[in-house]
């Protein structure tokens, strides 16, 4: 049931309307005293915003793959596709299917939709504690696996066999690399609060 509302008391004209100057307006349950238009409007405006948005990270994600691409062709230039490199290439590849598995795909898409709710509700000082916990969690949990890939690098890294002709050599680089693992995570669950 909807109800008829003026913005100021004052006396109705003969026709039982409004005088000039009054803006009355219909205030039906479930719209917190808001005009149908006025929510189409704001969620016009926050669809454009979210496009936007969108548009942003898509051009950003495609100039991050370029770029990559760039390096990958730099690098077999300079060092060639076998060798040496290989060592490179395998050290690398492992902490960087654990930091996509954990870091990019769990973080981002538990904690954004939640970070986001709470500052829509306007619980800002609430959703900055979530960040906070979530910050130290993943710093001390993937802290903790890192730790624990570096002194089992050279049985993770065994199972490849010896890339570039020398495990040493692998297992040296990978753990150097490791650490990515915690850097970027920490990275990720803090970059959404920029927004």
């Amino acid at each position: 049931m909807c109800a008829d509302l003026e913005t100021r008391s004052a006396p109705e004209g003969g026709d039982g309307a409004p005088l000039a100057g009054m803006r009355a307006r219909r205030v039906c349950p479930g719209n917190d005293g808001r005009g149908s238009y006025t929510r189409r409007v704001e969620d016009a405006a926050r669809g454009r915003r979210l496009a936007w948005s969108t548009a942003i990270f898509s051009l950003a994600t495609g100039v991050s793959r370029i770029a990559g691409l760039v390096r990958e062709i730099v690098a077999s230039y300079f060092f060639g596709a076998g060798g040496r490199v290989n060592a490179f290439t395998v050290a690398f590849q492992v902490p960087n299917l654990v930091r996509s598995l954990v870091a990019d795909a769990a973080i981002s898409s538990a904690f954004v939709p939640v970070f986001s709710e709470l500052l829509e509700k306007g619980e800002r000082k609430r959703a900055w504690r979530v960040a906070s916990s979530l910050f130290w969690l993943v710093l001390l949990g993937l802290g903790g696996l890192t730790a624990l890939f570096i002194l089992l690098a050279p049985w993770i890294m065994g199972l490849f066999g010896e890339p570039g002709g020398s495990l040493s050599l692998t297992v040296g680089l990978s753990r150097v690399l490791f650490p990515i693992v915690v850097l970027l995570a920490t990275a990720t669950s803090t970059s959404p609060s920029r927004l």
